[in-house]
């Protein structure tokens, strides 16, 4: 089983299931993406006949804000 995502932006890896038997796929979020609406496409290969492939759309909005600090 492989898992690659579609953007530059998404860092995909394979973990190992909490029970030891599956998989779990880890998706994170560069701090490069830019803000605005993003889409993308993780995918997932994986060991079945029936289903060899698996694509996860993944789509969001990136805001962006500003924090400041003030004198106790």
């Amino acid at each position: 089983t492989e898992v690659w995502a579609g953007s530059r932006y998404l860092m995909v890896r394979l973990d190992a299931g909490p029970d030891g038997t599956g998989q779990k796929v880890i998706v994170e979020i560069s701090p490069e993406i830019p803000l605005g609406n993003f889409n993308a496409e993780v995918v997932i290969s994986t060991t079945s006949a029936r289903t060899p492939t698996v694509v996860v759309p993944v789509f969001g909005v990136v805001e962006g804000g500003s924090a400041s600090a003030r004198p106790g």
